[in-house]
């Protein structure tokens, strides 16, 4: 069975495994657009031709309004359909609950929690690259000094937990996005995080000693508010300099 169903581009292949379902590449020219898998809003938005919401507990209305979802009438809008009736299915706590984090996974949501996860996993890159380069290769050896020494291991240990996180990002974090994926494209994108991730450093650096100057926050405490800061920084610059591109198709 066919369908003329707009959805993202994950969720687009899940409906095609087990459902069949092809997923249209626009919402404009779609009689269907599916924000979810569950089995019981598919069936009624695909075929029974109905527009679906589910209905959440008002905390988790919040968080749908929150990721930025479409919230009609009490419930999150887990289908949409041109025509056709309209239906408001409550499917209890988790089935309320599964559904809303299957879509906010699609969200800027989503996309900023997989880059936080990606980055979490580059400072144990970084750690281990460090490690290669110091306790295997002895490259804190080669310049005299011991500042100046661990400052090419540091830079590599750095460089290559980049392009670690760069990979992620690129083929899990922003693989959604409608972006142009040959050699060039990609090349650019390295160039422009590498950019926002060098700068960042400095951001890091500034807003550590700024903290610790304008506010009663411990050394310690000041370095976590620098992260968050940090974080947002990479974030805000990576999606608009490197990963351009809409949530929802």
């Amino acid at each position: 069975m066919e369908e003329n169903v707009a959805a993202h581009q994950r969720l687009a292949a899940k409906l095609r495994e087990k459902y069949g379902i092809q997923a249209s590449s626009s919402p404009d020219d779609a009689d269907v657009i599916l924000y979810t898998s569950n089995v019981r809003v598919v069936d009624l938005a695909v075929r029974q031709g109905c527009s679906v919401s589910v209905r959440l507990p008002g905390i988790l209305l919040l968080a749908s309004r929150l990721f930025g979802l479409p919230v009609e009438s009490g419930g999150v809008v887990a289908a949409r359909r041109r025509g056709g009736c309209t239906e408001t299915l409550d499917l209890g706590l988790l089935g309320g609950l599964a559904v809303l984090l299957e879509m906010a996974f699609y969200t800027e949501f989503g996309y900023m929690a997989r880059f936080a996860l990606v980055g979490a996993t580059g400072v144990l890159v970084n750690l281990a690259a460090w490690s290669f380069f110091v306790d295997f290769l002895g490259l804190h050896l080669i310049l005299s000094g011991r500042i100046a020494g661990y400052a090419l291991p540091d830079a590599l240990a750095t460089e290559v937990a980049t392009l670690w996180n760069f990979a992620l990002n690129e083929v899990w974090t922003f693989a959604d996005l409608r972006l142009p994926r040959d050699a060039w494209s990609v090349a650019r994108r390295l160039v422009a995080y590498n950019a926002v991730s060098l700068a960042g450093l400095a951001v890091l650096t500034a807003s550590h000693f700024a903290f610790m100057l304008l506010t009663p926050f411990s050394p310690r405490l000041s370095y976590l508010a620098a992260i968050l800061v940090t974080f947002i920084w990479n974030y805000t610059l990576s999606r608009r300099l490197a990963w351009r591109g809409n949530v929802w198709r």
